[in-house]
């Protein structure tokens, strides 16, 4: 990999190539810029702006975005390749040097870069730009601003605030302390959200609107304990009226879900510009898919009963069949055994080397069971895979969601709960979710609902609603680490299936499950049959934060000391 420093990143004065998607980004402009002429136009503003949306097609190995990737390395998913950076971190053992965390770190202060050159050079051509072009590009810049920065703070602590293009020669910046970063980012994001449209029209489609910047506000103040702030930010958009649960939770991650109201904000793809692989790498291997990103077994134990109790408690689980009377949003995030899956019996225990192709009715090879690399856990995501995409595993044109209404809600309740503000209103948002995972409405008895107003129960009612709920949109990292719970979430043996020939994959019993969604596994009578993936280590003195890459602070020794251990 490439060694681009923060010092070339901060650099960067010239757009050279500009692809586009779908809807508004597929909007060419005709001429790009002169470098001594930047945006003294609305054509080259709008270059600009698409330019900066661009960058959120940046993606880790396999076309994955580096959002949907994150969960990967937390407890909830594990990343195939072995030795590869993402599994490192993952597992404990990188160091400063590791290329996930150096790439992030470049391709978001390239962002920043590309952010800062139209905040800079618009204002020298204010009268020829049309006020109403003038007032979004200055506020899209700065959101996306806004949320690279949001990013890299909780990715790395302190970074380097840089609110300008800097010469090559001024490029040695410091790091700011973190809560100067955040203070920024809330003040940004005050400032800019009555300046962007409430809805977007049906021709820019991939563009954020003013509810997509309070969502982003209530979570950063979430994430760093701004409760009111971050409950008020969050009612704005429940307010508005502009956004809704879908009906369909299952919709939502699908080429029919595409125009939910549901969806805030979200990456477009097009073949003709640029794709992903979203079922070439979460698929089984009956359709040619490699199941690079997994779920683990603690992600499948994690999902309550329909009676509301974790399965440990729950009179409703059963080992012999553990996938029924379960929530729902288990079947549609993860691929179960013995379910249908991209027209084939989704069958991971070794023993199954025959499955039901639905096509034709007919038994047909395993692979999924035979093959050295098939899903190591014996589950594979369902969430973001679509039979649309059969015909071109690597090609997907599927929509990444960055900001959707349900985390919106939950940001409330959540803020509420631990700004100890809790009502009525708190119950309603949690519900409303619980409500539609189930296909019902809030005032259904057919879903199981919530009713305490004890503040810890309600916190950890939250905490598994967001590990259910939100799997595989990239919260996972984040949370673990703002609860501090990850050091007893990560360590240890990261379980598949169970693999012992004659058990049909099935745990004797229930592990144990915390309050607010961890099994254990330690009281698993055939927990020895049960598939290690991998052993791994999570050192509390170090792991909160991610280095900052080696090669910035060997380029910069400004940006040092590193963050501890590193």
């Amino acid at each position: 990999m490439k060694n681009i420093t923060l010092k070339l990143a901060i650099s960067l004065l010239v757009v050279s190539t500009l692809f586009s998607c779908k809807d508004f980004l597929n909007k060419n402009p005709l001429s790009a810029p002169s470098k001594d002429n930047f945006y003294s136009n609305d054509a080259e503003v709008n270059m600009g702006v698409v330019g900066i949306y661009n960058r959120l097609l940046l993606s880790t190995d396999y076309g994955l975005s580096y959002v949907a990737a994150l969960d990967h390395c937390t407890d909830v998913g594990w990343y195939r390749m072995a030795n590869a950076s993402l599994q490192t971190i993952g597992n404990g053992s990188h160091d400063a040097g590791v290329g996930f965390a150096m790439a992030f770190w470049r391709d978001a202060f390239s962002m920043i870069g590309r952010c800062n050159l139209l905040l800079d050079n618009m204002p020298k051509h204010i009268d020829n730009i049309t006020p109403a072009v003038y007032e979004r590009a200055d506020a899209e810049a700065r959101f996306f601003r806004a949320y690279n920065y949001a990013l890299l703070s909780e990715l790395y602590g302190d970074v380097p605030l840089i609110k300008t293009t800097l010469p090559l020669s001024q490029s040695s910046v410091s790091r700011n302390p973190k809560s100067e970063v955040v203070s920024f980012i809330v003040a940004e994001l005050e400032a800019i959200a009555g300046k962007l449209p409430r809805t977007v029209a049906a021709g820019e489609r991939g563009r954020i609107n003013r509810w997509t910047v309070y969502a982003l506000l209530s979570r950063v103040a979430l994430y760093n304990g701004l409760w009111e702030r971050s409950a008020a930010a969050a009612s704005e958009v429940m307010k508005s009226g502009d956004h809704a649960l879908d009906p369909s939770y299952a919709k939502i991650f699908t080429y029919d879900g595409v125009n939910s109201k549901e969806t805030l904000f979200a990456i477009q793809y097009g073949k003709s510009q640029a794709t992903w692989q979203a079922l070439g790498s979460f698929g089984t291997r009956m359709v040619s898919a490699a199941a690079i990103y997994i779920p683990v077994q603690a992600t499948v134990d994690s999902y309550e009963c329909t009676d509301g109790q974790t399965i440990d408690k729950s009179p409703l689980y059963n080992p012999a069949k553990p996938f029924e009377n379960r929530d729902p949003r288990l079947a549609a995030n993860i691929a179960l055994p013995g379910s249908e899956y991209m027209n084939y019996q989704f069958e991971t225990h070794r023993d199954s080397v025959k499955c039901l192709n639905y096509t034709t009715g007919k038994l047909v090879d395993n692979i999924e069971a035979t093959h050295a690399y098939a899903s190591f856990s014996g589950y594979n995501w369902r969430k973001y895979t679509d039979k649309k995409d059969l015909t071109s595993v690597t090609q997907s044109e599927l929509q990444f969601i960055l900001f959707r209404y349900a985390e919106v809600l939950l940001n409330y309740a959540e803020a509420k709960i631990e700004g100890g503000t809790i009502d009525q209103s708190v119950l309603d948002a949690i519900n409303s979710v619980r409500a539609r995972a189930y296909g019902v409405d809030i005032a259904s008895a057919g879903y199981p609902k919530i009713t305490t107003m004890n503040k810890e129960e309600l916190r950890n009612v939250v905490r598994r609603e967001r590990k259910s709920e939100l799997v595989l949109e990239g919260f996972r990292l984040f949370d673990i680490r703002r609860w501090k719970i990850a050091e007893k979430v990560m360590p240890g043996a990261l379980y598949g299936r169970v693999k012992a020939s004659g058990t049909l994959g099935r745990l004797s019993n229930a592990p144990v499950v915390s309050a607010d969604g961890t099994p254990s596994y330690a009281n698993v009578t055939n927990r020895a049959d049960m598939f290690v993936i991998e052993q791994r280590q999570f050192n509390a003195g170090r792991d909160y934060l991610w280095p900052i890459p080696k090669v910035e602070v060997e380029t910069n020794p400004n940006l040092l000391p590193n963050n501890p251990g590193y």
